[in-house]
């Protein structure tokens, strides 16, 4: 092999190499650098002789003192078997450090430790204690430190477990109980809007709710507005929408029909007091309405932000209005999400993180859905400036103290 490594690829040359890679993801994308508007990008990549074999965008962000961090998001994008690649571009990227006066690189492959059924996992944690992975000993050896099997999302740039649904696997997702709900929740008042003109503003106002009630800050309007802005039609938002007036109007009728048969003389006692329970319960729900949507006809109850990126798709932020969960607007989010990435022919539907302890509220909620659950051997750093890195590690500490 005759290898180079060019830390100066054009965008074109890059994204032709990362879009349909198996082991691409939109993170590896110069989409992705016009989001992360505070790093900057630099397009690395290794040749054999003219062959473009491997890449990664390397995201570059200043501190203080000239120096900086380095940061490779699912990346390199390469054959993670080829030992003599992979060994050549971890050199070049501490090199790359070096030239950058940077304090650190992380960089966090797309390489899967393991894949596993979420709920199964979920009854028995000691089905999963897969803690070994030979290809770490490639990075040790050239001084990129694992960060260890973290479980915790907060201890990770990305999250390690994600759960995921193969399309065109053979298992049939469309039998899952929250597949359903979200296609019955379809067939009353809740109805799906793809990308309304407005959609910005409507998902960052929902994503503020989640972010109030979970005590989290997530992201805003103006981040949206980058990503649609980048990904373009590779981006969805799906909102679920409650037409208010539709609902009461349902349940009105529903009161209608249960006194009159009420009325019905041959109605058996016992059957008579469940219709009154309904009747009850549906006054109180009208009230409820009248209460919660404050005369609008009809109100935004959950919305998803989603990407695609060649083969794969990935649900990146959502939010809810949790006073109306019984209407089940992120199973509508969700059902819509899979149901455009089937349309598009992808294979596969990444649903963001879950913690590896798969005790969270959002882990339960997601493993409804039967996914699998890619787990990803996680991240590996290079420490160029120690003494540095140890002072800023200290000061970002006390900071979040």
């Amino acid at each position: 092999m005759n290898l180079t490594f060019k830390d100066n690829l054009n965008e074109t040359t890059f994204n032709e190499f990362t879009y349909n890679h198996a082991v691409g993801t939109f993170f590896q994308s110069s989409n992705w650098a016009k989001v992360k508007l505070e790093w900057t990008p630099i397009y690395t990549g290794v040749y054999d002789n003219d062959k473009l074999i491997a890449t990664a965008m390397v995201l570059k962000r200043k501190i203080v003192l000239n120096y900086s961090l380095l940061y490779v998001p699912r990346g390199p994008i390469m054959d993670f078997d080829n030992k003599v690649v992979l060994a050549f571009y971890l050199d070049n990227l501490k090199q790359l450090a070096k030239a950058n006066q940077a304090i650190s690189i992380t960089i966090d492959p797309y390489i899967i430790n393991d894949q596993f059924d979420m709920n199964e996992v979920m009854k028995d944690l000691s089905k999963h204690q897969k803690l070994d992975n030979q290809i770490i000993k490639q990075f040790t050896n050239k001084q990129f430190m694992h960060k260890g099997f973290v479980s915790d999302l907060r201890d990770s740039y990305q999250p390690r477990f994600t759960p995921v649904i193969e399309l065109k696997g053979q298992v049939d997702y469309t039998a899952s109980r929250a597949y359903k709900n979200g296609a019955k929740a379809l067939n009353s008042s809740v109805v799906i809007e793809r990308n309304p003109s407005d959609a910005v503003e409507r998902l960052a106002s929902l994503v503020s709710l989640t972010e109030e009630h979970k005590d989290i800050s997530l992201r805003g309007a103006e981040y949206f507005k980058r990503i649609i802005d980048a990904y373009a039609e590779d981006c969805l938002i799906t909102i679920a929408n409650l037409n208010v007036e539709a609902e009461i109007a349902a349940l009105s009728e529903r009161i209608e029909r249960l006194n009159e048969t009420i009325e019905n003389s041959k109605i058996k006692e016992s059957r008579k007091r469940e219709y009154l329970s309904q009747i009850d319960r549906a006054i109180k729900e009208i009230d409820f309405l009248n209460d919660k949507a404050a005369g609008q006809k009809d109100v935004d109850i959950a919305a998803l932000l989603v990407l695609k990126n060649g083969s794969k798709s990935e649900l990146l932020y959502s939010g809810m209005n949790r006073d109306f969960f019984k209407y089940f607007g992120s199973n509508v989010n969700y059902y819509d999400a899979i149901n455009w990435s089937k349309d598009n022919e992808l294979d596969l539907i990444s649903f963001g993180g879950c913690s590896g302890t798969f005790d969270h509220g959002i882990d339960r909620f997601k493993a409804t859905f039967n996914p699998q659950v890619v787990e990803y051997v996680g991240e590996f750093t290079y420490t160029n400036k120690k003494f540095i890195d140890k002072l800023f590690t200290l000061a970002l500490k006390i900071r979040r103290r």
